[in-house]
């Protein structure tokens, strides 16, 4: 089983990053991890220099309400389309350690 992480910023879900990680599993079963990350986490996942800390930026509630669609969208095609799944989300952090770490044990990281 291959394990693929799938990254997605609080309210933009990529229907074609799913559907190729769905293409993938169809031919050979997968364990798809999405990760959700807040729209300022996201826009800073490359954008700064090593060393060089991001600003903290406070996350609205909003955004996680937004954030919860799409998690709950997630799973719904994860389930449909009969695709093991885990979950990863953190939405008053700065989450790219965990995705670095995640990826050690990856074989492929969507963005």
């Amino acid at each position: 089983m291959k394990k693929i992480l799938l990254a997605f910023d609080g309210e933009h879900f990529s229907d074609g990053a799913f559907e190729f990680a769905s293409a993938i599993n169809r031919k050979e079963r997968i364990l798809l991890t999405g990760v959700f990350l807040s729209q300022v986490e996201a826009k800073n996942l490359w954008a700064y220099a090593v060393g060089v800390p991001p600003a903290v930026v406070p996350v609205l509630e909003e955004d996680e309400d937004v954030a919860e669609e799409t998690i709950e969208r997630f799973k719904d095609l994860c389930e449909v389309n009969d695709i093991e799944y885990s979950i990863h989300k953190d939405f008053n952090g700065f989450v790219i350690p965990e995705i670095t770490r995640e990826t050690k044990f990856a074989d492929l990281l969507l963005i």
